[in-house]
């Protein structure tokens, strides 16, 4: 440590790095003051406050506001398109199976309200659209279609009005059409007989109820 303060020219100096001087020859002593201060108080930085401020007081939210908060506001949300002829979950309807009609619009309507189709115009459009070209043809004849004044229900009971029974949930030709597959396919299974045996019950209690069959020929026509 000594030898770090000791005179290169004479390794042998052990004196002080530091000498001491007259009191007069010291000028750290006599160093005048500075006329302006080197800072203001305002460029202080502020204390920080151990304090938080106090939030203000809120209404708690609802369970509906919450779940608008997280999944965002549906009323402005994009409606899903109708589904295009042939896609899947787009209505169908066979002219050879009238009793599917009135769930064929039963379909159409709930589409309509997903999609939030509301004009009469677009309505009627989307009633030909899902059906074949032919039929089509037929009802674009219909002149409820035509009308800019026609209602879609006006539409749509007109087209009901062409069935002979709207009502109608199975005919004598849907029991031959039963019976007639399991004759050509068989019964291999006990779920397919179940399965069968329901759709039968189903068929014939129906045409029963209407008198379009009896009794006996209800018995004779189980394969």
């Amino acid at each position: 440590m000594i030898c770090s303060f000791q005179n290169p020219d004479n390794l042998d100096d052990t004196s002080p790095f530091f000498k001491s001087v007259p009191e007069s020859s010291a000028r750290h002593n006599n160093l005048t003051s500075p006329v302006t201060p080197p800072f203001e108080l305002s460029d202080l930085p502020l204390p920080l406050s151990p304090i938080q401020p106090s939030l203000p007081h809120s209404t708690p939210l609802t369970p509906q506001q919450l779940a608008m908060s997280n999944h965002g506001d549906t009323s402005t949300a994009v409606k899903p398109l109708m589904p295009l002829k042939g896609d899947c979950g787009a209505p169908t309807f066979n002219p050879d199976c009238p009793s599917k009609l009135s769930r064929f619009f039963r379909q159409l309507e709930a589409l309509f309200l997903r999609s939030g189709i509301t004009s009469n115009e677009e309505k009627k459009d989307y009633v030909i659209s899902y059906i074949d070209a032919l039929l089509a043809n037929l009802w674009e004849g219909i002149p409820s279609f035509k009308s800019t004044t026609a209602t879609y229900d006006e539409f749509k009971a007109a087209i009901l009005e062409c069935y002979m029974d709207n009502d109608c949930k199975y005919n004598v030709s849907d029991l031959d059409m039963l019976i007639g597959e399991r004759q050509r396919l068989g019964i291999h299974s006990l779920n397919k007989l179940s399965k069968y045996h329901l759709c039968f019950q189903a068929v014939t209690s129906y045409l029963l109820e209407k008198k379009l069959i009896g009794e006996v020929e209800q018995f004779n026509a189980f394969v």
